[in-house]
């Protein structure tokens, strides 16, 4: 895809999202051989429309995705959407400083980077937005530091200012970790390329020395407000807080709310092609997407979404599991905290 930039300005400011998604997901595989990581899917949404959705919130349209492993298949599933632009990063393996370095360098302007494995609430990266907005004239650069988790990159502060990223950091009245989220300027795609030159894979590194030399970096604290998704187990997590939630914005499907059970005494054809046959229970929260067919005596959920045109035959019961990729569910199965995609099963527990 590809689709010509123009400025996006507010307040005085253009601010374009970044989205990396380039990495080969190896902790989710075996999920992650046939599809990249930004296409799998919680609360009914793909990773990357998750992202594309919270940054459009709070008015950015003009947003990069970098791929890399598989990228064709986000390319082709991104081609409708405006204002979005696929970036194919050449030697992705090298890691997110390469995959970082080829997104920036095709605009000229402020920015907003996040993973494409961060599902932020909205409220972050709108106060994120305006609080950088409000220091923009400084020539500060922003990262989201999180004092609660006990995931992601150690980061040192003293006074409200960062003085340090990763193991061995000194100088500091104040430890915190990287919530992975930063907002510059596009300018720093030169010092990042040296960087990469001098044999450099990792973005927190390059802060680190940046920081070491005087320049400013200021913290965005956050608290606890977004998952980071590495592993299958973090999906089902994912799904099940989403879920839990409420967030759920397509009206195609059919969502039942925590609390709510549905039982269901004759067959019965729903909208968008969703048909439950008799006897089957709907225990919320529960996400049924278009196309899915229940069939008779089943019991399905606490915390389950089913992907379009699943089918789950007779007297199964499922729970606290994702189905995924036009997948059937054989008669008679028990499934508890797994992943189905394709219809082969991947138990987390």
């Amino acid at each position: 895809m590809s689709l010509a930039f123009e400025e996006y300005s507010r307040g005085g400011i253009h601010i374009h999202g970044v989205i990396l998604a380039a990495g080969l997901g190896e902790r989710m595989r075996p999920l992650t051989e046939d599809i990249p990581k930004a296409l799998l899917k919680v609360g009914g949404k793909t990773l990357v429309d998750w992202t594309i959705e919270r940054l459009t919130e709070v008015g950015i349209d003009k947003i990069v995705v970098a791929v890399g492993w598989k990228g064709h298949q986000l390319e082709d599933h991104l081609s409708s959407k405006q204002g979005v632009t696929v970036i194919q990063v050449p030697e992705f393996e090298i890691g997110p400083l390469q995959t970082l370095v080829t997104a920036i360098e095709s605009f000229n302007d402020d920015f907003l980077l996040t993973p494409v494995d961060i599902i932020s609430e909205p409220g972050v990266l709108s106060r994120m937005v305006a609080q950088y907005k409000e220091q923009s004239g400084s020539k500060i650069m922003m990262l989201a530091v999180d004092r609660g988790s006990s995931k992601g990159t150690p980061v040192s502060l003293k006074k409200d200012r960062i003085t340090g990223l990763g193991d061995g950091t000194i100088d500091a009245d104040t430890m915190g970790r990287s919530a992975m989220l930063f907002m510059g300027n596009s300018s720093i795609s030169a010092e990042c390329k040296l960087a990469l030159d001098e044999g450099e894979t990792r973005f927190a590194r390059v802060l680190d020395r940046w920081v070491h030399e005087g320049q400013r970096l200021i913290p965005y604290w956050v608290e606890d407000s977004s998952l980071d998704l590495d592993t299958l187990s973090d999906l089902l997590k994912a799904d099940s807080l989403i879920l839990e939630r409420g967030a759920i914005s397509e009206v195609d499907h059919i969502y039942v709310p925590s609390g709510d059970t549905i039982e269901v005494g004759d067959s019965l054809p729903l909208r968008s092609n969703i048909t439950f046959h008799k006897g089957t229970q709907i225990i919320g929260p529960v996400l049924i997407s278009p196309g899915c067919v229940i069939g008779e005596g089943c019991r399905i959920g606490p915390s389950v979404s089913l992907d379009s045109y699943s089918r789950v035959m007779d007297y199964c019961v499922l729970s606290e599991s994702i189905v995924l990729g036009e997948s059937t569910i054989q008669a008679q199965s028990n499934i508890r905290r797994t992943i189905v995609y394709n219809s082969k099963q991947y138990c987390v527990d």
